[in-house]
């Protein structure tokens, strides 16, 4: 089939109220069928956050001229400052998920996507992306708008075909001192028993890691004198949606190593396609700081999905230097608020870069 760009095949675009639910998820799923590996664009994960009775939800779409959907999105207004976010939740409270390569959910038909076609509908409203892979020069051109409040954040990942293809396997593309860390933390609970692990196969199963998961994130963050995520009773509902949707389709699983009865560690872990992707994670606490169990648990997923046949393993993103050891390509996410240029814009942004220069 020939390739068209979107002024080949575009019929009509529109920013309407949600339809029904059903006619959504349908509609959804179908064009999620045909986009790659990003479990951030499928209706399992849109689902588990989106409240259609919410009135601060609308749909934008792209129709072909034979009524099929070559673009979908949602767009929800936060209720507090009125601006728009790209398939993320409406209220700032919701946003704790903390979405990650957003984006428009397309046909592959498209061989570009000018977003100036959803901001043209946006009239001077704001609109804010988040961890989208176009630098911020690229989402200038196709937006037609300024990207303002700029972020950067590597997304670091393990590539599981080239640790097979590896001799030596995963530890000979570890640098040598992450290397000795995992050797020595090994022997350090090999002291105390046998190191197994356990995937979740169904929810019911997902659901008990899960609750285990949210108490060894909030000891150890509160050791630390830090707040857990999961300290907003909305992630944790938000999670256990997506494993009641998902957990017994294999698109969840909850990931967890033990050292005889203990439990070392659990990654809740999205799969979608070739990749999995490390969502949230909690570990035992240690006295020892040679104990590096998050390193271990990870060390032990990666060589499971690796003789699985995935082919990515992602830490999603964010700079920790567990993410950087443990990695072995990175790319980069940007996010952004897209606006109309202005005086009064250029102004708030030259402000804010004189702030932040000041600061450091």
């Amino acid at each position: 089939m020939q390739t068209k760009t979107i002024s080949e095949t575009q019929s009509a675009s529109a920013l309407t109220p949600l339809p029904p639910l059903a006619e959504l998820s349908e509609r959804w799923q179908k064009l999620s069928l045909q986009s790659a590996d990003n479990f951030f664009a499928t209706w399992a994960w849109v689902s588990a956050w989106l409240d259609p009775s919410d009135s601060n939800y609308r749909l934008f779409s792209i129709k072909s001229d034979a009524g099929d959907d070559l673009a979908l999105a949602i767009l929800s207004k936060d209720p507090d400052d009125g601006s728009l976010w790209l398939n993320a939740p409406a209220s700032s409270a919701h946003r704790v998920i903390f979405c990650e390569y957003g984006g428009l959910l397309h046909s592959p038909k498209l061989t570009n996507f000018p977003l100036h076609i959803l901001t043209d509908h946006l009239s001077q409203q704001t609109l804010h992306i988040s961890g989208s892979r176009l630098p911020f020069d690229q989402l200038e051109r196709v937006s037609d708008r300024r990207a303002l409040g700029r972020q950067k954040r590597s997304s670091f990942f393990a590539n599981l075909q080239i640790i097979r293809q590896a001799e030596g396997g995963y530890d000979a593309l570890l640098s040598r001192n992450t290397r000795q860390q995992l050797a020595r933390a090994q022997r350090i609970e090999e002291t105390f028993g046998e190191i197994s692990f356990q995937v979740s196969k169904t929810g019911v199963e997902a659901n008990t890691a899960l609750k285990m998961l949210i108490s060894l994130q909030r000891s150890s963050f509160a050791v630390r004198g830090k707040e857990s995520a999961f300290d907003s009773s909305f992630l944790g509902q938000f999670a256990s949606a997506l494993i009641n949707s998902q957990a017994n389709d294999g698109h969840v699983e909850l990931f967890s190593l033990y050292n005889s009865d203990e439990c070392l560690g659990i990654l809740f872990n999205l799969v979608q396609g070739s990749t999995v992707a490390n969502y949230q994670s909690g570990f035992a606490l240690r006295q020892d700081p040679k104990s590096k169990i998050g390193y271990l648990v990870h060390k032990a997923a990666i060589q499971h999905y690796t003789q699985m046949g995935f082919e990515k393993y992602s830490f999603l993103a964010g700079d920790a230097q567990y993410k950087q050891s443990m990695s072995t390509d990175t790319e980069m996410l940007h996010w952004a608020r897209l606006e109309r240029p202005s005086a009064l814009n250029w102004t708030e942004n030259t402000v804010r870069r004189l702030a932040g220069r000041l600061v450091t």
